[in-house]
Order: C-alpha cells, then sequence, then structure tokens
C-alpha cells in the first residue's frame, strides 16, 4: 500500500469515526466552536512558505505547504525557526502559550528535523501534514518535564507527515 495513500486513509477513518462523539460532547457541555476548527496562517517565513496550524474538536493538524516542506528537506530550514512559528501559531490558535509553548514547539520543530525521510516521501509538491489527536497530545504534554527531548521522544513514535 502507499505510504501518503495509506495514511490519509487513516486520517480519513479517524475523523469519521470520531464524528459519532460530537454530539455526545455537546450534550457534555464541551464547547466546540461552529465548524470545529479554528485555523491560523503564519506569514513569519520568506520565499512563500507557510505553516498553518488547525485545531479541530479531534485534535490538531500542522500543515506545512510545498515551499517549506521543499526547505526542510533540502535543509534550508532549520529548526528554530519552525519552532519559532509553531509557538507563535499555538498561541494564535488559542491551544497554547509561555514555556509550555516553548518546549512544545522545540519538540515538535525536532520531529519534523528528524522525519525528513518522511517527510520527502510524503510530500507530491502540495505539501504535508501532521494530525495530532488530543489523546497523542497529552503525550506530548506529558514528555514537557524533560524538554524538548521529552516531547521529540514522545512525539517520534506517532506523529507522522502525510501529503496534502
Amino acid at each position: 500500500m502507499d505510504f501518503q495513500k495509506g495514511n490519509k486513509q487513516k486520517l480519513e477513518e479517524l475523523e469519521k469515526g470520531l464524528d459519532k462523539y460530537v454530539p455526545k460532547l455537546k450534550e457534555m457541555g464541551i464547547p466546540l466552536d461552529p465548524e470545529g476548527i479554528i485555523e491560523t496562517g503564519s506569514n513569519l517565513f520568506t520565499n512563500g512558505e507557510k505553516m498553518t496550524i488547525t485545531k479541530h474538536w479531534w485534535g490538531i493538524d500542522f500543515k506545512m505547504n510545498d515551499a517549506l516542506t521543499q526547505a526542510v528537506v533540502k535543509g534550508i530550514k532549520g529548526t528554530g525557526p519552525i519552532a519559532t512559528v509553531i509557538v507563535a501559531e499555538l498561541a494564535a490558535a488559542g491551544i497554547l502559550t509561555g514555556g509550555v509553548a516553548t518546549i512544545i514547539g522545540a519538540g515538535i520543530a525536532a520531529v519534523i528535523a528528524v522525519k525528513i525521510l518522511q517527510l520527502r516521501k510524503a510530500n507530491k509538491g502540495k505539501g504535508v501534514h501532521l494530525p495530532i489527536s488530543w489523546p497523542q497530545w497529552a503525550t506530548l504534554l506529558a514528555g514537557v518535564s524533560m524538554g524538548p527531548s521529552g516531547v521529540l521522544g514522545a512525539g517520534a513514535a506517532f506523529i507522522h507527515p502525510v501529503g496534502n
């Protein structure tokens, strides 16, 4: 099975499977915005590079356009600028701020850096996205006490790029 196709199918299955819980979540008083998403988009990069963070009711989706994906794969864009944008976007989406956001941002940027081969394979000229469910997000938060390396260790196991 094609790596990208398989992961895209898994994401679609996850979304469909989790959709059945929306009415119960609303009944329990858990606030969900009308469309279930909050999207941010950063213009902090140059050369048309862009990262978007979308907050869904099922989790968070980090989306990198083709220009940014290519810059990372070619070693032009390092983890520092990516971490900075992730921290800014997490705050803009109302997900995290402060020191915890800084550690999470650095850890996720490190995960992106160690997944270069997967980024290259998943990118088909449209960029990639990295979906993270809320239970997976909790695992990342648990790694915060060990710094960015703790987040890297937690995230490397389940954060995988999927083609856009």
